[in-house]
């Protein structure tokens, strides 16, 4: 928001060259195996997921719709194990169907949006890890107002209450585009629920407040580095 017009309009332009790069990207490799999908990774900062793991209780790997996100969730399941991401089908239903199966071609699994606390919990108790994209604008009656980019934005607190219950910590994760078909995939520190909440009550509505803050604030940072990667076509600032 505090950029120039010619900027922003700059900025517009290389989000629609972004999104499209990502959306043929995830169709052109479906034709790569799982030892080719792998040559084309770079990982750094992989020791955050396995520190996060350690703890055995669970892992919450939080990610936004920037750079080759689909890439991301992949790499996750080539170099750790199924990733076990939340996500609601596409309006097309013949689209929906091919994208899930491109989803779980690597054994990552599909959490349907809808009702997914339950199924979260369930692989969190067993350990595994859970994906959450949490950049998109929740439906009415869903979420918290928190502030994105200083605006006010409905933010799902799914995220938070749920890491507070279980004790799961959180693992950024963000996939960049690199040159010759190759991807760079970067993990963030761990952030634990009881760090980011000291001194508050684990069950009220502070700390998760304060938590989903704290995510909206790593996503936005992740977002200014690389501006031109993100979906800004989403009405994420919507009443």
């Amino acid at each position: 928001p505090d950029l120039p017009d010619a900027e922003r309009r700059q900025l517009a332009k290389d989000s629609f060259r972004g999104f499209g790069l990502a959306l043929c990207d995830t169709l052109a490799s479906a034709r790569y195996d799982r030892v080719e999908f792998c040559r084309r990774l770079t990982l750094e900062g992989l020791e955050n997921l396995v520190a996060a793991e350690e703890a055995g209780k669970g892992v919450f790997v939080l990610s936004a719709h920037l750079g080759c996100w689909e890439a991301a969730a992949q790499a996750v399941a080539l170099a750790r194990g199924p990733l076990h991401a939340v996500g609601r089908p596409l309006d097309n239903p013949h689209l929906s169907r091919r994208l899930f199966q491109l989803r779980r071609r690597f054994g990552n699994g599909v959490i349907e949006k809808r009702g997914a606390a339950r199924a979260m919990l369930k692989h969190l108790k067993a350990g595994d890890r859970v994906g959450i994209l949490i950049d998109q604008h929740p439906r009415e009656g869903e979420g918290i107002q928190v502030p994105f980019f200083g605006h006010p934005a409905r933010t799902s607190d799914v995220l938070a209450r749920l890491s507070l219950r279980s004790g799961a910590p959180v693992v950024t994760i963000v996939g960049l585009p690199e040159p010759r078909g190759r991807y760079r995939v970067v993990f963030g520190e761990p952030l634990w629920p009881g760090d980011a909440t000291a001194g508050l009550n684990p069950s009220s509505d502070e700390a998760v407040s304060t938590l989903t803050r704290r995510y909206n604030r790593l996503m936005e940072e992740q977002i200014r580095r690389w501006p031109h990667l993100w979906l800004w076509i989403h009405n994420r600032w919507k009443p």
